[in-house]
């Protein structure tokens, strides 16, 4: 009974190390797309195409969109503390990168549904399915993953 019952608290342990090493991943993600924005001059902002599914407003729509991503990044980091992180060969920062890219490699070709996104067929929000767009995603998973894996290994410890 003992035995089960730290077996719970580690996994709640985890799941509090996973959502705060998510949410914190989250905000490099939207710090690094604000960068790559700019570089690229290419408008694939994610807050956007999560929010503009709510809101036609762009600042409204990029609010809703943070809160939305916030919570992903919650859950990503969740299922990467719990299931992941202690699985993948390497430093937490590689492991982290691996998580994240395989990630969006797997849900970009959801990108294949842009035509049916209501900010991007009013000329809103730039395209996904195009080569800038797939680079900017990139940027911003490393960017994504290199957190997660160090912050979720700092906690961890603590």
């Amino acid at each position: 009974m003992k035995q089960q019952q730290k077996t719970r608290q580690g996994k709640l342990s985890q799941t509090g190390v996973g959502a705060i090493a998510g949410i914190v991943a989250a905000v490099a993600y939207v710090v690094e797309q604000e960068v790559d924005l700019r570089m690229f001059d290419h408008d694939a902002d994610d807050l956007v195409l999560l929010g503009g599914l709510f809101a036609r407003k762009r600042h409204r729509a990029r609010s809703i969109g943070l809160g939305m991503h916030l919570a992903n990044g919650a859950i990503a980091g969740i299922v990467y503390a719990r299931y992941v992180h202690d699985r993948l060969p390497g430093p937490p920062v590689l492991r982290g990168v691996t998580f994240a890219l395989i990630e969006t490699t797997a849900i970009y070709p959801l990108a294949l549904l842009e035509d049916y996104h209501p900010a991007i067929r009013r000329g809103e929000l730039g395209r996904y399915w195009n080569g800038t767009a797939f680079a900017q995603s990139i940027l911003r998973h490393i960017a994504l993953g290199a957190v997660l894996g160090s912050a979720t290994a700092r906690l961890h410890r603590h």
